[in-house]
């Protein structure tokens, strides 16, 4: 076989100004509202620490709309979900991701607190005991919950599900 002839490359550097500098980052130094709720153990305890997983250090430029499920992904048994009860229609049934909707129910709250804007919101179609009536926040495959950044600075999601507390600030 023969050899095959050298050739050189060379990078194109492109300078890019960054959206977020250190300055913004500096910027974030305020606790603007935070919830926290209890839970149990079992596939439903590991799903509520891996959609919190998700949720960690989730920042947000002024006026955009954060979508809580492009943040935590599907809720399948791929990226290690387990079943868990799940209402579906007014009925509890096993589900991947079931105790996914406190974590966005436990955000609904710190967000209410921040005074952010919601944008959209579904309760359940049945009470939940972890939040006073109507302070849930479904989410499923069609439901999502959303809100926006409404200030004039980053917005910063902090998440913290140990033992059996879960907690979620926000920061500003």
């Amino acid at each position: 076989m023969g050899s095959r002839p050298r050739t050189t490359v060379y990078p194109v550097i492109i300078d890019l100004d960054p959206e977020i500098t250190a300055d913004l980052l500096e910027g974030i130094s305020q606790r603007k509202g935070s919830y926290a709720t209890g839970f149990g153990n079992g596939g439903r305890g590991e799903n509520i620490r891996i959609a919190a997983l998700a949720l960690h250090n989730y920042l947000l430029l002024p006026g955009e709309v954060f979508s809580f499920n492009r943040a935590t992904g599907p809720r399948v048994a791929e990226r290690g979900y387990k079943l868990a009860p799940i209402i579906v229609g007014g009925t509890i049934v096993p589900g991947y991701g079931g105790g996914v909707c406190q974590v966005s129910t436990t955000l609904y709250n710190a967000v209410l607190n921040s005074k952010l804007q919601v944008v959209q919101r579904f309760p359940h179609s049945r009470p939940v005991g972890y939040v006073p009536r109507g302070r849930d926040a479904t989410v499923s495959e069609h439901l999502d919950f959303k809100f926006r950044n409404n200030t004039d600075g980053l917005i910063l999601i902090k998440t913290s599900a140990y033992g059996y507390r879960l907690v979620v600030e926000i920061w500003g």
